[in-house]
């Protein structure tokens, strides 16, 4: 199964179910000041935030790049989906070992070995 941009939205309720399922903390929503005002308050609100150039567009890289550039949240391991159409914008994400960037389209075993590495890289409260 690959995953396309319209179908990560359209799939946002089972990967929130399937997620937290498995013991994740997740946040979704295609709301990107939600997601910085949510972890702004709380940096542990979730284990990992995916963002999709999918319905938003460059707003998605701003925000992913946003998460990088905030004390409180540079530490929250991240995901970055482009779209064929943002594929050009891959240097313009700020990446980290905890925070990487996948093309679409995806396949859903390809999504998920990724958001374990990230996950398995995050550093630890009070390490750099």
């Amino acid at each position: 199964m690959q995953l396309d941009l319209n179908e990560m939205t359209q799939l946002a309720p089972i990967f929130r179910e399937l997620f937290k399922r498995n013991g994740y903390r997740v946040l979704v929503t295609n709301n990107p000041e939600r997601v910085e005002q949510t972890f702004s308050e709380n940096p542990s609100a979730a284990d990992v935030v995916l963002f999709s150039t999918g319905g938003i567009g460059d707003v998605a890289i701003e925000r992913f790049n946003d998460l990088a550039n905030h004390h409180a949240t540079q530490r929250v391991p991240a995901l970055l989906l482009l779209g064929e159409s943002h594929r050009d914008r891959r240097n313009h994400a700020l990446t980290d070992r905890h925070r990487s960037v996948a093309s679409m389209p995806l396949k859903l075993r390809e999504l998920r070995q990724e958001i374990v590495r990230i996950l398995g890289s995050a550093p630890e409260d009070g390490t750099d």
